[in-house]
């Protein structure tokens, strides 16, 4: 459910009142505590992906993940961090050094919602990032035009051509999981897959033991 008040989200009333770091940095600790406890349950674990506010990033923030993963004793690379491409417009220097830190220590950065925000492909070959993915509204009307096809697949070849993983967001139905498929996209997220459930409902779908052998 989603709060709004005077045409705010709860979301966007969390960024404007600075209440986002504190809830960022909550949601950090909590997908720790939830990878510790299915691995102390014996599951095998996946990546859980992690979206940052542009608040969120201070040259603190290397400091806050490596205790939060301390103190869970979680791998660093089972933590996807997902920024928005809007932050590479702000102070180039600062936000290069904080990427190049969370690369050291061990976690992957994904930038979300790509092509949103009149950046450039460019930015991606000058930052640290290790996987991108295509903003919904550019799968959505992937089987409109010609035309949208050709963004996309420019998108997948460029970043394909710099090794940085790409991943399709938004996908609703088998026309637009085939489209992707033929331009070689091999990532994808969306309600033709699963809406968002609870931490209890992928733990039962998803999740297995590790296997004795591989313990």
């Amino acid at each position: 459910m989603r709060c709004h008040v005077r045409g705010l989200s709860a979301v966007a009333i969390a960024e404007e009142t600075g209440l986002i770091v504190d809830i960022g940095r909550w949601v950090i600790g909590e997908a720790c505590r939830q990878l510790r406890e299915w691995r102390e349950r014996g599951l095998r674990l996946y990546p859980v992906a992690v979206n940052l506010s542009v608040r969120q990033f201070t040259p603190g923030l290397v400091g806050e993940i490596s205790d939060a993963l301390s103190a869970c004793g979680v791998d660093p690379a089972l933590i996807e961090l997902e920024i928005t491409e809007s932050l590479f417009m702000q102070h180039p220097e600062n936000i290069q050094s904080i990427l190049q830190g969370l690369s050291r220590l061990g976690t992957s950065v994904t930038i979300d919602d790509f092509g949103t925000a009149y950046s450039s492909l460019s930015y991606v070959k000058r930052f640290t990032v290790n996987a991108l993915k295509i903003d919904r509204s550019f799968v959505s009307d992937i089987a409109a035009t010609s035309q949208n096809v050709a963004v996309v697949r420019a998108m997948i070849t460029m970043c394909r051509d710099l090794g940085i993983r790409v991943i399709a967001e938004g996908v609703e139905t088998r026309e637009q999981l085939d489209i992707l498929k033929g331009l070689a996209c091999e990532e994808y997220q969306g309600y033709f897959f699963s809406r968002p459930v609870t931490a209890e409902e992928i733990e039962k779908k998803y999740l297995r033991a590790v296997p004795a052998h591989e313990v």
